[in-house]
């Protein structure tokens, strides 16, 4: 579901950009040399354009890495629940054991300290 709502929401970004840099592929190759004038002024507006739909793509993106870094913490926060929730509850049904079997001074059980 994550990934399905993460890739739509992707899908307008990547749009934009392509149509946008088919747009100026396009416009490039119909230009001609003799309106100087009009076509610069064309295409400082195909450009103003372009950067618009970059910032806003660029913003888009910024804000759906935040969403999906909020919900990996989210979910990683409830699993770690989830997994001490059992643990405890595991616990609970695990039967008393008797003392700790003795270590030496170097931890390994079974040795008794001097």
């Amino acid at each position: 579901m994550i990934k399905t709502a993460l890739f739509l929401r992707t899908i307008p970004a990547v749009l934009v950009m392509s149509a946008a840099a088919y747009g100026l592929t396009a416009h490039a190759q119909t230009q001609s040399g003799t309106n100087e004038g009009a076509s610069s002024s064309s295409s400082n507006g195909v450009v103003q354009k372009v950067e618009k739909a970059t910032k806003k793509a660029v913003n888009a993106t910024e804000r759906t890495a935040k969403k999906v870094g909020r919900a990996t913490s989210k979910t990683a926060s409830r699993a770690a629940g989830a997994v001490r929730h059992t643990g405890e509850k595991i616990g609970k049904k695990l039967p008393k054991g008797s003392a700790r079997p003795p270590v030496d001074e170097q931890g390994r059980p079974g040795n008794k300290a001097p």
